[in-house]
């Protein structure tokens, strides 16, 4: 069985705030067009969510969005823009552009009329630049790419929830079973971190998930960690590593 997790992450509070899991061959962009648009958000994806319609309803919202033209794409430039000397390392080409086709495929009519922003990247690992659109004309061209940047985060976050919460294998292979399995495993993750902040822990967070496996069936207080209350736990913990399982 193949099956696809879609996720809506938010870099601020390094949380999952969307969660569905489909089958392998339902596009990316169907899952996008079901999200609710924030107002004043920023949305960052990859090509697989390219729908002009789709990122003009984020526009129309008053919202912002972050991704890749494809190779296709035909704009038409309307002004260069102006990049900051801080940036010229990295930026090629800052472009306010429109597009050509109002109907790009199949008669489907193109509703993105309004200008674009065409932001080219130098990349030093590759021959060919990174090709940005985005709708914020605001950001510089840097902080622009280093938004785009920020959607590795969300494959950082699948890489710890897979070292940490034990998913690489499944119990079970049935579609309820492996949906159980990832949504205890995000729920984990999501109480684990309430609770790191609900007592003011500052360690990483994966020595605080080590710690509180550990201690699993010692009760915890929800207030912040103080001296005699972090030194209980500590002895608690001592002793935990001491037990053997049989």
């Amino acid at each position: 069985m193949c099956l696809k997790l879609h996720m809506l992450y938010d870099t601020h509070t390094t949380t999952p705030t969307y969660i569905d899991i489909t089958a392998s061959n339902i596009n990316d962009i169907n899952i996008g067009r079901e999200l609710p648009i924030q107002l004043n958000a920023t949305y960052v994806f990859d090509k697989g969510y390219t729908d002009y319609n789709w990122w003009f309803s984020i526009y129309k919202k008053q919202s912002f969005f972050v991704t890749r033209f494809k190779k296709n794409a035909a704009t038409h430039i309307i002004e260069e823009l102006p990049i900051n000397k801080s940036d010229t390392q990295l930026v090629l080409a800052d472009q306010k552009v429109i597009f050509k086709n109002k109907t790009p495929r199949g008669g489907k009519i193109n509703q993105y009329t309004a200008p674009l922003r065409k932001i080219t990247i130098k990349r030093d690992n590759k021959n060919t630049p990174l090709v940005i659109a985005t709708n914020d004309f605001n950001k510089s061209a840097g902080e622009i790419a280093s938004l785009y940047k920020k959607r590795w985060d969300i494959e950082l976050f699948f890489k710890w929830i897979k070292q940490n919460l034990k998913i690489k294998r499944f119990i079970g292979t049935s579609l309820n079973a492996v949906k159980t399995q990832v949504y205890t495993a995000i729920i984990t993750y999501l109480l684990s971190l309430k609770l790191q902040k609900l007592k003011e822990n500052t360690m990483p967070f994966y020595l605080f998930l080590e710690k509180l496996s550990a201690l699993l069936f010692v009760p915890v207080t929800l207030i912040k960690n103080d001296e005699h209350s972090q030194k209980k736990e500590d002895q608690l913990l001592i002793k935990k590593q001491l037990n053997f399982s049989w």
